[in-house]
């Protein structure tokens, strides 16, 4: 599956501890034509996580095959 390769690559550009904290709580919601939908724990999770690792997972996510989507 699109995000279980994308945590694969984000796990290998952030610490352990990044990764378990803000990284592993995401979940994939949808996934449609080559693209996904993260949900995030609560709206100040999903913030930080957008602010800090918005980047690092669209990259991981389009290296998986998604189309990147805003």
């Amino acid at each position: 599956m699109l995000w279980e390769k994308a945590l694969e690559s984000i796990r290998t550009s952030v610490t352990a501890d990044v990764f378990s904290l803000w990284i592993e709580p995401l979940r994939c919601r949808e996934v449609s034509d080559d693209s996904i939908v993260l949900a995030a724990p609560d709206p100040y999770f999903s913030a930080y996580v957008t602010r800090h690792f918005h980047e690092t997972i669209e990259r991981a996510v389009t290296e998986a095959g998604a189309v990147p989507r805003r």
